[in-house]
């Protein structure tokens, strides 16, 4: 190869290509429909029969009018300073949505956007792994370095030629959906949860609320409730009450022994006789900071507006206003705002350095505070502990429990599912769940020894969680089209029997109650009924333990 011709081929190499707005925008939002919109068009597909004649020309009609929208959309923000920025954000954040729709099964809208506001550094960094940033950097940052190479020109009518492709997107936005209504039209309207796989408008579209529920949770004041709730008289030689209520993370009823599932996943709580385990419990959401705030509100699930329940007192609330003492003990990434006016003991990794590693604690950390709680004179009246676990939170099932504490294995040792069999990631996850048994049968063995108290442990976990059935993993999913691995969560009671004694619990009765559907919508009546708390806010029909009380 000659001097001339290197230098041509260098020249050719090193020259910024040269575009207009208008065309620099046609051809981002063509690229972002066809290469970042994967799950939404295998599940299209999967649903419509392109094999029919005119499915695929809807198909592709539609993806251009996808394409249209964004042009109309995006064309006013653009300019020569802003539309590069502009696509370079979006083109990234578009490649992270594209990742985890693709290999988790991820369907992004307010709640799901929520939940990634709400975790912590040390928690989302278990989402960032090796497979994650090839993605990212090959889908991401490498189109983002080719879009930055682009030299953003004026045209020479530049006014008409924004004019001229808005009205064509128009022009071709009308004619995409007329021509594909009759495919997509039924398939958006009974197949909602596709809208939340079209990259970026899903983004673009729950982000500002997601964002609002943020800011509005540091502004908006809260109103009291429940300020008449009161305690009954104590009877003669009647102890305090101690409730504690462990609220689990992550944890699927599925994978309970306790419910039926085949391997031994709560031997210790299984060998007991004083559990009652109910077996069809429904959770109020599919994610942490959905279920977390749900479950504590006097709303129930067919009816919450996390709005509404951000603007009021809560459950924890209202029993401190009755004269409980109340504490939150957290071994996770917070409360979601729901014990934002009680006692709040986050437990730090340097309290107990042997259960803590890597930031993040075991949760045997929770037997070893409740024996200090106990062990405090201040600690002797009605007291409401709510414990909340680590549990089997994912995607590092392992590292919920000790190594050594693995009865199923192989088990999946990495943040990387993909890395591990089906079979490896339901071994991790049943591991973490035979080591919350341990824990829980730990507490209760604890609270049983306590002589100060009538003492009682409430058990339920927030939402489930997916291990790869029909391609999904962890959790979120919109719930109305969740399936049940992230909705169906185990619950169990203990009572001491001293507890039982003076709430007068008839024991039958609440054994044939474990058969029956229950939900996070019971909480509120039941911790209520559980302090036999008079306040016109408790619903006695949703009182698990108020239903089976024998009359005095």
């Amino acid at each position: 190869m000659t001097y001339t011709s290197l230098k041509t081929v260098a020249g050719w190499l090193t020259r910024r290509p040269r575009l207009t707005v208008s065309t620099l925008l046609v051809g981002w939002s063509l690229a972002i429909v066809l290469l970042y919109n994967g799950p939404f068009w295998r599940a299209s597909i999967g649903f419509l029969a392109p094999e029919e004649t005119g499915q695929w020309l809807a198909i592709s009609l539609f993806g251009l009018a996808l394409a249209a929208l964004q042009v109309l959309v995006f064309m006013p923000v653009s300019s020569l300073r802003t539309v590069k920025p502009l696509l370079l954000v979006l083109t990234v954040s578009s490649a992270a949505a594209n990742y985890f729709s693709t290999q988790l099964g991820t369907y992004f809208d307010v709640a799901m956007l929520t939940n990634l506001l709400e975790t912590d550094l040390h928690e989302s960094s278990q989402l960032i792994t090796g497979k994650l940033a090839g993605w990212l950097l090959l889908t991401g940052l490498l189109p983002a370095l080719a879009l930055w190479r682009i030299e953003v020109v004026t045209a020479p009518r530049e006014r008409r030629q924004r004019v001229f492709t808005s009205v064509a997107a128009v022009a071709v936005l009308a004619l995409g959906l007329l021509d594909s209504l009759q495919s997509f039209s039924p398939l958006m309207r009974n197949h909602k949860e596709l809208r939340y796989l079209i990259t970026p408008g899903n983004l673009l579209v729950a982000l500002p609320r997601a964002l609002a529920g943020q800011a509005e949770k540091l502004t908006t004041s809260r109103t009291p409730i429940g300020l008449d709730a009161k305690l009954p008289a104590p009877s003669k030689d009647e102890l305090p009450r101690l409730v504690v209520l462990v609220v689990g993370e992550t944890q699927r009823a599925a994978n309970w022994q306790l419910n039926g599932y085949p391997r031994p996943t709560t031997p210790e709580l299984a060998a007991r006789n004083d559990l009652f385990s109910f077996t069809d419990v429904s959770s109020c959401g599919t994610s942490t900071a959905v279920s977390l705030p749900c479950m504590f509100s006097r709303q129930r699930r067919s009816d919450y507006s996390a709005s509404s329940a951000r603007g009021e007192h809560n459950l924890v609330d209202v029993i401190a206003h009755a004269g409980v003492g109340v504490e939150w003990i957290d071994n996770q990434s917070g409360c979601k705002g729901a014990c934002r006016d009680v006692e709040t003991d986050r437990i730090a990794s340097d309290r107990y350095p042997k259960l803590c590693a890597r930031g993040e604690c075991y949760d045997e950390v929770l037997v070893r505070d409740l024996v200090e709680e106990l062990g405090e004179p201040s600690h002797r009246g009605n007291q409401l502990l709510v414990m909340h676990m680590m549990g089997s939170h994912g995607p590092a099932y392992y590292r919920r429990y000790p190594q050594q504490s693995a009865p199923f294995t192989p088990d999946c040792r990495t943040d990387e599912l993909s890395h591990c069999s089906q079979q490896e990631i339901i071994n991790a996850y049943d591991n973490s769940i035979a080591y919350s048994d341990r824990v829980l049968n730990q507490l209760i063995e604890t609270l049983s020894a306590d002589r100060h108290h009538q003492t009682a442990l409430i058990y339920v976990s927030d939402h489930g969680e997916s291990l790869g059935e029909m391609g999904l993993y962890l959790h979120g999913l919109p719930y109305f089209m969740a399936p049940q691995e992230q909705t169906k969560v185990p619950m169990f009671y203990w009572f001491s029997e001293g507890f039982k004694k003076y709430s007068r619990l008839d024991s039958d009765c609440f054994r044939r109650a474990q058969h029956q559907p229950a939900s996070h919508d019971n909480l509120f009546h039941t911790l209520l009924g559980a302090f036999q708390i008079n306040t016109e806010l408790y619903q006695p029909a949703y009182d698990l333990i108020g239903s089976c009380r024998s009359p005095d």
